[in-house]
């Protein structure tokens, strides 16, 4: 979420990436109940939502271009 969140701007892009993510964890963790490796817990699908929601959240603040950041400094570093 933290990547996608810093490539697309648009808000309803971004809601619809949280949306996504929230799901994905949901159904991969219905999908581990059905089998005998892992198993389905409640509190995986918490713990996958709330990192979803934090990363939504860090990149609503400094942190919003801090991948475009390191990809320029790394760029011009290679550069010279």
């Amino acid at each position: 979420m933290f990547w996608f969140a810093q490539l697309y701007k648009k808000v309803k892009t971004r809601i619809a990436y949280v949306i996504f993510f929230i799901s994905m964890g949901v159904f991969l963790e219905v999908l581990q109940g059905f089998g005998s490796v892992r198993f389905f817990e409640y509190y995986d699908m918490l713990a996958n939502t709330v990192g979803v929601v934090i990363a939504w959240l860090l990149t609503k603040g400094r942190l919003n271009n801090i991948l475009f950041y390191f990809e320029k400094n790394i760029i011009q570093r290679a550069q010279q």
